[in-house]
């Protein structure tokens, strides 16, 4: 079925999957776990039928029976809603993919961008930067937001998606890091500046016509 799918681990004697795509599925890409001819199940990622959406991914790929099942019934349902939680492991998963796995023809940087955009419409309420708990898919509005709860809710790795997907700083388990941006091709400047890193602050330039950055 081209991804993987989850089993509950309680009352479940047969062990039965799912028979739901749901955006845990990425999560192994986390971990670099899955093997790159895995790639393919990212094609669900960006399926109109699949995760795709303007504020998403969903949490719950649109052609199942289950989505959005009770969602605007109260928190906290994730069988649609965008989530930043799981928005933020799936990016991490895309970025790895990119980055440490062989090429492919499924993902490129460009749809990392656009994903992250996606995600950046996100953290905001009212015009002013915000996160709370699940956002709608389609809609720019907090679906999941208690108040003296929600609005301390920030427990993505936006932040990282930025630096070590985007920029593409990324740390090694020795003293070594790389740097591969997966930024658009037509950028003509971005900075990184004093990112600590084992004892160092590293800064990031990119000027390509040199006038920017002096």
């Amino acid at each position: 079925r081209t991804f993987f799918f989850h089993m509950h681990r309680d009352n479940n004697p047969s062990n039965t999957l799912l028979g739901t795509r749901e955006e845990q599925g990425f999560v192994p890409w986390m971990f670099n776990l899955p093997l790159a001819a895995d790639a393919s199940s990212f094609a669900h990622l960006l399926d109109p039928q699949g995760f795709a959406s303007t504020y998403g991914p969903t949490t719950v790929e649109r052609r199942s029976r289950w989505f959005n099942h009770e969602a605007s019934n109260g928190c906290c349902r994730w069988t649609g809603p965008s989530w930043p939680y799981e928005t933020a492991q799936t990016l991490t998963g895309v970025a790895n993919l990119l980055h440490d796995y062989p090429a492919q023809s499924t993902l490129t940087a460009a749809h990392y961008v656009s994903l992250l955009h996606g995600y950046a419409a996100t953290q905001y309420r009212n015009g002013v930067p915000y996160i709370a708990e699940a956002h709608d898919a389609d809609s720019d509005k907090w679906l999941y937001d208690g108040g003296n709860h929600s609005e301390d809710y920030n427990h993505s790795t936006y932040t990282d998606n930025v630096i070590a997907g985007l920029i593409g700083l990324r740390g090694q388990a020795n003293d070594t890091l790389t740097v591969r941006p997966l930024v658009p091709a037509s950028w003509d400047y971005f900075a990184l500046e004093n990112t600590p890193y084992h004892g160092h602050n590293v800064t990031v330039l990119w000027d390509r016509l040199g006038t920017r950055i002096r």
